[in-house]
């Protein structure tokens, strides 16, 4: 038991699942810098406490390729390193983006998130060495830009921008 979550990443080895519990504070932002899974209670907990896990910004650093997040109150997912890779984030409740500015991050799937921003929700930083990104069954209330990442594609997603939700460069994404 740990009383943050950056002590518990700190103290976990790659291949770990920490599990996060929901409470009324938020956890606030911290590094991902190994293979790690981290489980939250899920952005509407449907048990006694109801209490979601609530995060501020979540970066994927330098080791962390491979790791997932799943079932958190988000602001942002982030990387700015080179070659991560094989990231899953799922089943969030994302309030602004999920973005890349780090090059030859490739296999990230977005998967069953609800995007909350009428803003930028998906940026790859106009990165065309980035590959593979997969965006499927989620909730996107803004757009995406600089999306150039060789093979991206997007599955059973629902766009509810009024307005075009592909902002300004945009190549190399299957719909």
């Amino acid at each position: 038991q740990y009383t943050n979550v950056t002590d518990a990443i700190a103290a976990a080895i790659a291949g770990d699942t920490l599990y996060i519990h929901g409470t009324n504070f938020n956890y606030g932002s911290f590094t991902i810098d190994k293979q790690l899974t981290l489980i939250g209670s899920g952005h509407r907990p449907q048990n006694q406490n109801a209490n979601a896990s609530i995060v501020d910004i979540v970066t994927f650093g330098s080791g962390s390729s491979g790791s997932s997040v799943i079932g958190f109150i988000a602001e942002r997912f982030t990387s700015s390193n080179t070659g991560v890779a094989n990231i899953y984030i799922a089943r969030n409740l994302i309030s602004v983006q999920v973005s890349s500015t780090g090059t030859s991050n490739s296999d990230w799937t977005i998967d069953g998130n609800i995007f909350t921003s009428s803003g930028l929700n998906i940026s790859e930083s106009s990165i065309s060495t980035n590959t593979n990104w997969r965006m499927l069954n989620n909730i996107f209330n803004g757009y995406m830009q600089s999306m150039n990442a060789s093979y991206s594609y997007f599955f059973n997603n629902h766009f509810f921008l009024n307005g075009d939700p592909i902002a300004s460069s945009v190549t190399n994404c299957y719909f």
